[in-house]
């Protein structure tokens, strides 16, 4: 999986969010979670996608046009629902750095009101910088054919494409599914 399908599958989100390094017997992520945790973040990924490639993409395409927007709408009317799951997967990402402890306590202590929009202030800027202009054509080639779906498909579909391609080495620990 190349990194232009990663940003374009809301991939990037979910690194941007989890910066450390997840080492083989750390804890694990729920695969509900970290479903919750893209659809949580896709509207926060359109937006960091627009700010990177609007000198690169046409004003009339799928990403910078209406259809962009109304992309990132559908995921941002599930927000609130997405949040718990997503809150939980940032919270064992950060508990999981180790460099960073007292910072994951002060996160795991705030209550909702206050880490949400802290998240969500941080996290756009931080996804707008991991897109490249030079992955802005490929996201403009995947969206449309991945936007037909339900918007509560994409995170489920993501997760488990995440388990099947995630390996010990990986930085993303995803619990195994329960048979």
């Amino acid at each position: 999986m190349n990194i232009s399908f990663k940003h374009a599958a809301g991939a990037a989100a979910l690194i941007s969010l989890a910066q450390p390094a997840m080492a083989q017997g750390t804890p694990c992520v729920q695969s509900d979670d970290l479903a919750d945790m893209v659809t949580y973040a896709v509207p926060m990924l359109m937006d960091g996608v627009q700010t990177s490639c609007s000198d690169v993409l046409p004003a009339e395409g799928f990403v910078m046009g209406a259809n962009g927007e109304a992309f990132a709408d559908r995921f941002a009317a599930l927000k609130d629902q997405a949040w718990p799951g997503a809150r939980r997967t940032l919270m064992t990402f950060m508990k999981a750095e180790g460099d960073n402890q007292a910072m994951s306590g002060m996160l795991g202590e705030m209550d909702d009101d206050a880490l949400r929009p802290f998240v969500d202030a941080i996290i756009g800027p931080m996804l707008a910088e991991e897109i490249t202009p030079s992955s802005c054509a490929s996201i403009e080639q995947i969206l449309p054919l991945v936007a037909p779906l339900p918007a509560e498909n994409y995170g489920p579909l993501l997760a488990t494409i995440f388990s099947l391609v995630s390996d010990s080495n990986d930085k993303l620990n995803i619990c195994p599914a329960e048979q």
